[in-house]
């Protein structure tokens, strides 16, 4: 599995937004649940968008993107 993170917040803001991009192999996961589990393994998160099916990479991966709002003085790391 592969990932990246990406943020996106203004200098001076409260919140840091943070795009979450996810590779899951096809061969271990259920394409028709996999945006839910991902939703409810991110339930303490503010979700500001999806997660959703963004694209297959190639036959044996699919990508999987979530934005999520963390406060500026919380370590969402160490959710």
């Amino acid at each position: 599995m592969r990932s990246s993170i990406i943020d996106n917040t203004p200098k001076y803001s409260k919140y840091n937004i943070f795009n979450v991009r996810v590779e899951f192999p096809l061969n271990v996961i259920d394409i028709t649940t996999i945006e839910d589990q991902v939703r409810e393994q991110l339930k303490d998160f503010d979700i500001v968008e999806g997660p959703y099916i963004n694209e297959q990479s190639d036959k044996e991966f699919v990508i999987i993107l979530v934005r999520i709002k963390v406060s500026e003085k919380n370590d969402w790391e160490k959710n």
